[in-house]
């Protein structure tokens, strides 16, 4: 039974680390960028999941950062065509400025939560089984 703990163990420090994400982009710097490339696509054999990729630009203290994101969030599935020129919401870190998100904070603390409670979970059944 020590792989349902190795497991936990592990979707405890995802957990975390999404966490960490999470703390970093709501402490950090929220601004308007400029989406430059924005396209659809489709990823999976049986079921498809629809995404966006986009490409934003944004600047911070006189110097501009260019990213490029996967996002399945609803708002970015939208219009996907014609967002290129567009102003889009981001969070930036303070102390990284070249890391960013156009992804709500919601999207890492759900992530974060679930990670968490599955490895809690896998964990005890794991110790429980020793």
């Amino acid at each position: 039974m020590i792989l349902p703990l190795l497991f936990g163990v592990g979707l405890l420090i995802w957990g975390g680390i999404h966490f960490r994400k999470y703390f970093l982009f709501v402490t950090g710097i929220k601004m308007k960028g400029t989406i430059t490339k924005a396209e659809y696509k489709e990823q999976g054999i049986r079921r498809k999941v629809h995404m966006t990729e986009i490409t934003y630009r944004y600047e911070v203290n006189g110097k501009e950062y260019t990213h490029t994101e996967i996002s399945d969030e609803e708002k970015h599935l939208f219009k996907p065509q014609s967002m290129k020129g567009e102003s889009i919401a981001l969070m930036v870190w303070k102390k990284s400025p070249e890391i960013s998100t156009c992804r709500s904070s919601g999207h890492y603390l759900k992530s974060s939560i679930f990670f968490l409670v599955i490895g809690l979970l896998s964990t005890l059944v794991g110790i429980a089984g020793m």
